[in-house]
């Protein structure tokens, strides 16, 4: 209650600020994803068993407008100091300090836990709760070592690639029939005419494991495979399996999210703080007699 009154209004008006300023940001992403991002909404229904684009963008509604008002009571309480408003404002970073210490506690708990990480695990791939076209990608993959650079498929003569990287023990027993110097030859998967032929159903899939394979720099899908079969087998060495690549990822992005919730949880602390000072510190006709009576006591 000691700041100065000016340096708390502006300090209340800021918190204010940056909350509608996010809630803002989080309405017009929404509504970009919900326009834009239709096909990488069909994906993440297509691919985990509890079809949760719906209920995500619902709630991401829901709390964009939350962040919105609250942020307007935060900055019309601020600079009016009207105690209704404040309330309100505060109820709400009261709100948000415990939904960020709740995020903080599960992503931290998820991130690290062992159990977790064995739901995960190479050998739950085909049984994935979690992914429920996992048995799907992983025989998309499988199907398509079968064809691209290989000698033969299905009796007849297999999909010739074009192919420059260097030769190793690994990519040996993936590249068998190649040219490293006719270009118009395929790439990928998609430009063999045996996958025009009978693997046009897999479209989908293809188009959602290219992109996986470009991100995530992965191949295989259950196991590795020493080259990149969707995107281009000329981009490099895969690190890892796409499964493998992506679970790890979720586990990092648990730990992050978990990591940034508890800072801005105390960050909330902070700002539910400078509220409660606001809304009692002295007007100027008591502030006279209030310091009078804080020095009394000193």
């Amino acid at each position: 209650m000691c700041l100065p009154l000016g340096c708390l209004k502006f300090s209340v008006q800021f918190q204010a600020w940056i909350i509608l300023i996010v809630g803002l940001a989080a309405l017009i992403g929404t509504i970009v994803i919900n326009v834009d991002q239709t096909q990488f909404l069909s994906y993440l229904d297509e691919f985990t068993s509890s079809k949760p684009s719906e209920g995500i963008l619902i709630a991401l509604y829901i709390f964009s407008s939350i962040l919105i008002f609250f942020g307007i009571c935060g900055i019309i309480g601020g600079w009016k100091r009207i105690g209704t408003l404040l309330f309100c404002f505060n109820i709400g970073n009261i709100i948000l300090a415990l939904a960020f210490l709740g995020l903080a506690i599960i992503g931290l708990s998820l991130g690290t836990s062992s159990q977790w990480l064995d739901l995960f695990s190479d050998e739950q791939c085909l049984q994935s709760d979690y992914i429920s076209g996992s048995a799907t990608l992983n025989n998309v993959y499988v199907e398509a070592e079968e064809v691209l650079c290989k000698t033969i498929y299905q009796n007849t003569i297999g999909c010739q690639c074009y192919f420059t990287q260097n030769m190793t023990s690994s990519t040996s027993q993936a590249v068998h029939f190649y040219s490293t110097t006719d270009s118009n030859l395929p790439t990928s998967i998609q430009q063999c005419q045996q996958y025009t032929d009978y693997k046009s159903d897999y479209n989908e899939e293809a188009d959602y494991l290219k992109s996986v394979e470009e991100q995530f720099s992965c191949s295989g899908w259950c196991s590795p495979y020493p080259i990149y079969i969707f995107s281009d087998i000329n981009a490099g060495i895969p690190d890892d399996s796409c499964y493998k690549a992506i679970t790890g990822f979720a586990k990092d992005i648990c730990v992050y999210i978990g990591a940034v919730a508890a800072s801005v949880c105390f960050i909330m602390i902070l700002c539910i703080t400078c509220v409660l000072c606001l809304c009692f510190h002295p007007t100027k006709k008591q502030e006279g007699n209030f310091y009078s009576r804080m020095a009394h006591y000193d």
